[in-house]
């Protein structure tokens, strides 16, 4: 029962913590470190208590570094400008009218 409510409160985490991204244009603020500590700590938790099977891809999670987390963010706020310049391409400059879907 414990390990459910720690899996569902890491879940409800990361999706706040993506919602935010999406909302603050992929930036690394205070409310995500907040979210990533918490993050941890669900991670840490759950290894406490000794349920868990660790698979690979578990132990993998875990042990991410902070450059790898610093990578994925990067990879994020990268995307999003990607996706703005494409968005801004669709837009006439002279009559401001979306051209695109």
């Amino acid at each position: 029962m414990l390990n459910s409510r720690i899996i569902i409160k890491a879940k409800s985490l990361e999706a706040q913590l993506m919602d935010h991204l999406r909302y603050n244009g992929g930036l690394r603020d205070s409310i995500t470190d907040e979210l990533d500590r918490k993050l941890a700590q669900c991670s840490q938790d759950l290894r406490n208590t000794h349920r868990t099977q660790e698979t690979d891809k578990l132990r993998r999670k875990w042990n991410k570094t902070k450059e790898e987390i610093d990578s994925l963010k990067q990879n994020v706020i990268i995307t999003k400008e990607k996706r703005y310049e494409n968005t801004s391409k669709n837009i006439d400059s002279s009559s401001h009218v979306y051209r695109g879907y």
